[in-house]
């Protein structure tokens, strides 16, 4: 059994939440929602006891890229020490990702080939990591 990397980047956790709306079965290479997991019984709403019963039955997290990582990568890969300081200011990681999309958007720097390599690379190591079998 192998995984597509594209399905993999369909079924990601959104990075700036702390909840996991997805769920990768080991066993059968499936995807699960939280809600599709009620349905099978697991109806803890504690997330970490959620995590430990699921891992149990060889069921993980899905894949999160962090976008975060990804910005501030972006930003310094610009060597501009004003625009580097002027980030380097927002602490908060939604705040910076949003400052990023604002600052692109009005300087029509268009990133996203960047963020797609960016992403696979990442999804590639979640397998990895995960001793999980894939293809691109």
């Amino acid at each position: 059994m192998f995984i597509s990397i594209d399905t993999l980047l369909k079924n990601n956790n959104y990075c700036f939440s702390k909840q996991i709306s997805f769920w990768f079965d080991k066993d059968r290479y499936e995807f699960y929602t939280t809600e599709k997991l009620r349905e099978f019984g697991y109806n803890t709403s504690d997330q970490e006891k959620l995590k430990v019963l699921l891992a149990d039955n060889n069921i993980i997290p899905s894949f999160s890229v962090d976008e975060y990582e990804f910005d501030r990568m972006y930003v310094d890969s610009f060597r501009n020490k004003k625009l580097s300081e002027m980030f380097d200011k927002i602490k908060d990681r939604e705040q910076y990702d949003h400052a990023f999309r604002v600052y692109t958007e009005n300087n029509n720097i268009y990133y996203g080939y960047k963020l797609k390599e960016f992403t696979e690379e990442a999804a590639v190591k979640w397998c990895v990591d995960n001793n999980i079998k894939y293809r691109k």
